[in-house]
């Protein structure tokens, strides 16, 4: 075995062994006696069928790969990919269904998923301040901002725009339908409602431009037996321009209150 290979090419791999080393000359004969199934390490004759690497090995493993780039695709290796995804796509076209939803959501109660290893935000953020954010020195033209304000709109109006924490739909007592982006929101809306008080939620009244800052700034509610605009807030940035002040100072005339966490637990909202 050592004087010939399989493949009938015994004198070119052993010249490729002395150079590369017994591994070259093990891994060739592995590679031939599979592919003429002589060896077959599917299933139960695996060695590792059934078990599992232990924690120290896997920790091992990773020290030994440690710093090690792994090579790139070769156009045959995304050919293999590419066929053997065809035809194995399971969900194409399907949905789960509610029962399915319902009992990953239990099984997912409890479970911590993967957090960023620490420093990596704080690496993030010195990547993009100051001179290496590309918007460095610039600021957006009125057209952009237009685009991005009506496409905001849009997304408020079909449901696909949220800032992020619970969001959803909320029917009032006229059947008409909100999109909020928190909770604290939800619960003014149940409010207003249980008071049976008339209401619009980030509507045209809603919209202003703030000329100071050159930016359209909208206010969550405004409610008609009160005359008066509420901005429902969660938490105050100060790095952040508080907008809700520059429009209380822009339109003095105008009766508008922001509501904290605090506000609406005095109130027996939350």
């Amino acid at each position: 075995m050592n004087n010939l290979c399989l493949c009938g090419w015994g004198k070119k791999i052993k010249e490729n062994s002395r150079r590369k080393g017994k591994g070259y000359l093990r891994g060739h004969y592995s590679k031939r006696m599979y592919e003429l199934g002589i060896l077959d390490n599917k299933g139960i004759n695996n060695p590792m069928y059934g078990r599992h690497q232990t924690i120290e090995a896997k920790k091992k493993i990773g020290l030994v790969h440690k710093g090690k780039k792994p090579s790139p695709l070769t156009e045959k290796g995304r050919d293999r990919i590419k066929k053997a995804l065809i035809g194995n796509k399971f969900m194409l076209g399907k949905h789960q269904t509610e029962e399915a939803k319902r009992k990953s959501s239990i099984n997912n109660i409890g479970k911590h998923f993967r957090k960023m290893p620490l420093g990596f935000s704080e690496k993030i953020s010195k990547c993009t301040k100051g001179k290496n954010n590309p918007m460095y020195g610039k600021r957006h033209k009125e057209e952009s901002k237009i685009k991005i304000m009506n496409k905001r709109l849009e997304g408020i109006e079909n449901g696909t725009y949220h800032s992020g924490g619970r969001c959803g739909w909320y029917f009032d007592r006229k059947n008409q339908k909100y999109f909020y982006r928190s909770s604290y929101e939800l619960a003014f809306m149940k409010y207003l409602d249980n008071l049976n008080l008339n209401w619009i939620f980030e509507g045209d009244k809603n919209i202003f431009f703030l000329k100071s800052i050159g930016r359209y700034y909208i206010n969550d509610f405004f409610v008609e037996e009160w005359n008066k605009y509420i901005q429902i807030k969660g938490r105050k940035y100060p790095d952040k321009i508080d907008k809700f002040e520059i429009f209380k100072k822009e339109n003095p005339n105008l009766k508008a209150e922001e509501w904290n966490k605090e506000k609406l637990v005095e109130l027996g909202i939350l």
